[in-house]
């Protein structure tokens, strides 16, 4: 009998460490969310006046010219990326190139005759279009009209009234799209009187939530830009709005900073800076984040053991990812879970390369954000 006992205490012992095992992969897994950053371009006039376009091309082309209370899902942007928890107020840490969309300002200088002229173009489109439908709905007032069996005329007030509020939506949107025109031709074209700068929206996706689209995302999980570091490394910070990381997601601590979870010891006393050797070839580290390339479908964190391949002072290469196509804001942890890296995706020459972020560069980052804050 106590030989069974004896057994039954070693199986539950077993089965309770599996048990904590997995907890704390799952625990790993939510540390690390995907991030989605929906935008558009803000264009501000002299005086104020504030328009917004979904982008301008490198010839200075507008596209998607409107303004507010025209928006709409499809004159917005997304970028996706991944991001992984720092601290217990909900903060992350991922790479600018999810939470900085690229800068237009250059476009619109080399090309300002083609950004005056495709606004126009815009303008008067819409005018047009918007003759047209006040053309269209009053043509559709003929359907309000109708007689009954002893030849009276009926006239469907309801039908009629909202027919000609939308006549009137019509007209108010060409007004606006004129004083556009105006507007622009007054400029003249000078774009140092010009302020542009982009508007964004941002939420998390956590491993394994499913997500109907973008807006069920930014609902969700809503967050906000903190801060970018304005040069290399290119690394960002985004936090929760309500400032409280989830207790199921695990918090990863930094090379060269204090533990993310401050103890007992630490918060009264002191804390020492977390200590590594320097990564070099050949070490092995695991990789976690989201395949991004499908969009918001595959929700499924990923994880994968790298290594480093390549070893400079400014940053580490690792080994590529077989099957991923976009990596951008991957984390990259050592066996004690500690954030040795985050990877960013970048375009050159029309080609898209990864770089990884490391120890070094990650606490001088951390610490330039403590500095500005």
């Amino acid at each position: 009998m106590k030989s069974l006992l004896r057994v039954f205490c070693v199986a539950l012992a077993v089965l309770s460490l599996l048990s904590c095992g997995g907890d704390v992969e799952r625990r790993r897994e939510q540390g690390v969310v995907c991030l989605v950053n929906r935008y558009c371009y803000e264009i501000i006039l002299p005086g104020g006046t504030r328009w917004y376009c979904q982008e301008v091309d490198s010839t200075g082309h507008v596209k998607n010219l409107f303004v507010e209370g025209m928006k709409a899902d499809s004159n917005l942007n997304l970028l996706i990326g991944s991001a992984v928890f720092i601290d217990e107020r909900g903060t992350l840490l991922t790479s600018s190139t999810v939470t900085s969309p690229e800068v237009i300002i250059d476009r619109i200088k080399n090309n300002p005759l083609n950004f005056v002229a495709s606004i126009n173009e815009q303008c008067e489109t819409a005018i047009e279009y918007m003759a047209n439908r006040i053309d269209t709905l009053e043509a559709r007032k003929k359907i309000c009209y109708s007689d009954d069996f002893d030849g009276y005329e009926y006239v469907s007030e309801s039908r009629l009234v909202r027919i000609e509020h939308m006549q009137e939506e019509c007209f108010n949107k060409q007004q606006y799209y004129r004083l556009m025109l105006k507007l622009i031709n007054d400029f003249g074209g000078d774009i140092s009187r010009l302020k542009i700068s982009y508007v964004c929206e941002m939420g998390l996706i956590y491993n394994g939530d499913t997500v109907v689209n973008v807006r069920d995302a930014l609902r969700k999980s809503p967050c906000s830009p903190v801060y970018t570091y304005k040069g290399v490394p290119e690394l960002s910070l985004v936090r929760l709005n309500n400032e409280q990381t989830p207790d199921s997601a695990f918090i990863y601590s930094m090379v060269g900073m204090p533990p993310a979870i401050p103890t007992f010891w630490s918060k009264h006393y002191s804390s020492d800076d977390i200590q590594r050797e320097p990564l070099k070839k050949g070490d092995k580290l695991t990789a976690r984040g989201f395949n991004t390339a499908k969009g918001m479908n595959r929700t499924i964190a990923r994880n994968q053991a790298v290594e480093v391949t390549v070893k400079s002072d400014k940053a580490d290469s690792f080994s590529e990812l077989s099957g991923i196509a976009d990596i951008n804001g991957w984390a990259f942890t050592d066996n004690d879970d500690i954030l040795r890296g985050i990877n960013f995706t970048y375009v050159k020459n029309g080609k898209h390369y990864n770089k990884c972020v490391t120890d070094t560069a990650l606490t001088r980052f951390m610490k330039s954000f403590t500095v500005v804050n």
